[in-house]
């Protein structure tokens, strides 16, 4: 059964409190960007470390897919856990599994580390699955929107801060140069935020969503949850919209099973699609080729220093660009900008390909270009699937959604460096625009724009589609 949201924009709540949880269910995000972003500058110097040796070329784009192929677990596992025993419950378990991998991060061991980039993965899933879903079920609809766009800037400011933290790694002579172990304390930092959001779920915000209180036939703990923004009347009120939304909801369409979403049974058709199709536009965009890679492909201008520097200017861009988001998403349709958005990374990953070989056919692709497309994604399809999933999925069908996402995040880390060295840097990026502009039509034709309406409208309006 999916969530129902109190439909808020007449009553009046504690804006303060509500931004108050969201940062701290955001602190799972901005965990799963510094998984994201940690493997980007350091490969040289885990090998130096781990001893990979001739088994360099395949371990390292190995390693680095690990962690987003420990991802599709976490996502597909998460959706059962925050329906079985609570958003908040799964927050802490997630916190939990993030102390086990910064641990064994910091044994010079490969099967450790791999394990480890699993681990890390999982949890990244679990927290793209588990956040957005909290947000949605707890904030007013007044703000969801803003409260939403946490999700993606605080991912990629999880990014940046470790491109910033890899700029003292040494980058040659690996193994004479004791800061070459500076990458150990990087991979292992996330554990201390992970601790400060245990204490702040564990002894701040005690309650789980009211959406879940409410199935668990929770009511006064649901209400109790209510009034961390609500004064008592409004939260009364609030609770008794909810109870009639989520009535509704078992009334027209029940619990929903894993088969049902698979195979697009009791009006899960259009959810389903949507919810897919979005995350594999987001991942096929060819975004994690370059937030994975891109001190490899700034490589090409000689220096390597010089390419992770570059490197920090493209997370920086990429976590200021969010910001746009935050006016921007109640201002303007979903539907229009993740369009307008695609059209404008196809124009961008076209001149990068173009200036990657046929122009100049020797220097590595422009920063301008790269830095405009990372633009485009942020204030398109990079926040707003987060947004949008969160809107129109229960938790078993955002487990499939995220699950796809990661799964395709992982054949692209994977298959970067191998079709930029057999097809080119060139026609590796033009495939990536190749995906951007057969997106539009899709986004254009098929996608249901949802700025402005509550779970139940938008359940009862695609149980009436296909």
């Amino acid at each position: 059964m999916s969530f129902e949201k109190v439909e808020a924009d007449q009553e009046k709540f504690d804006s303060k409190a509500v931004w108050k949880i969201g940062l701290a269910v955001a602190i799972g995000p901005f965990i799963a960007g510094m998984s994201l972003g940690v493997y980007n500058s350091a490969p040289d110097n885990v090998a130096a470390t781990l001893n990979w040796g001739d088994n360099k070329d395949i371990l390292v784009p190995t390693m680095n897919a690990m962690m987003h192929f420990g991802a599709i677990f976490g996502s597909l596992g998460a959706g059962p856990i925050a329906t079985k025993k609570g958003r908040r419950q799964a927050i802490l378990v997630l916190d939990t599994i993030t102390l086990i991998s910064s641990a064994l991060f910091l044994i010079p061991f490969t099967p450790t580390f791999a394990i480890a980039r699993f681990l890390s993965g999982f949890v990244a899933g679990g927290f793209c699955v588990i956040s957005p879903l909290y947000i949605f079920e707890y904030a007013p609809i007044a703000i969801s929107g803003k409260i939403g766009s946490l999700i993606q800037f605080n991912i990629t400011l999880g990014i940046v801060f470790m491109y910033a933290l890899a700029l003292p790694l040494p980058t040659g002579d690996y193994d004479n140069d004791n800061m070459n172990y500076w990458w150990m304390f990087m991979f292992a930092l996330s554990s201390v935020f992970a601790i400060l959001q245990l204490f702040l779920i564990l002894t701040k915000f005690k309650y789980d969503t009211p959406v879940w209180l409410l199935e668990q036939n929770r009511r006064k703990e649901a209400e109790e949850s209510l009034t961390q923004f609500y004064d008592d009347d409004n939260a009364l009120i609030a609770l008794s919209k909810l109870e009639q939304n989520i009535a509704k909801a078992k009334q027209e369409a029940g619990e929903s099973s894993y088969a049902d979403l698979l195979c697009c049974r009791k009006g899960h058709s259009k959810i389903i699609r949507i919810g897919v199709m979005l995350n594999l536009i987001q991942q096929w965009s060819g975004i994690n080729a370059i937030i994975g890679y891109s001190t490899t492909i700034f490589s090409e201008f000689g220096n390597k220093f010089i390419a992770r520097v570059f490197t920090v200017v493209v997370g920086l861009v990429n976590m200021a660009a969010t910001l746009i988001l935050f006016p921007a998403v109640n201002k303007f349709g979903r539907k229009s900008m993740l369009w307008v958005g695609c059209l404008g990374m196809a124009v961008c990953l076209v001149l990068v390909g173009i200036f990657s070989g046929p122009v100049d056919g020797s220097s590595g692709p422009p920063l301008v270009f790269i830095l405009l497309y990372i633009v485009f994604f942020e204030i398109s399809v990079g926040p707003l699937i987060w947004i949008v999933c969160g809107e129109i999925c229960s938790p078993k069908a955002m487990s499939i959604c995220i699950g796809t996402n990661w799964a395709s995040a992982t054949a692209v880390v994977f298959l970067f460096p191998i079709m930029a060295d057999a097809f080119t840097m060139t026609y590796t990026f033009l495939f990536y625009a190749g995906i951007c502009i057969l997106s539009i039509p899709y986004l254009w034709l098929d996608l249901i724009e949802t700025k402005g309406k509550t779970k139940a409208d938008l359940k009862m309006m695609f149980s009436k589609l296909r």
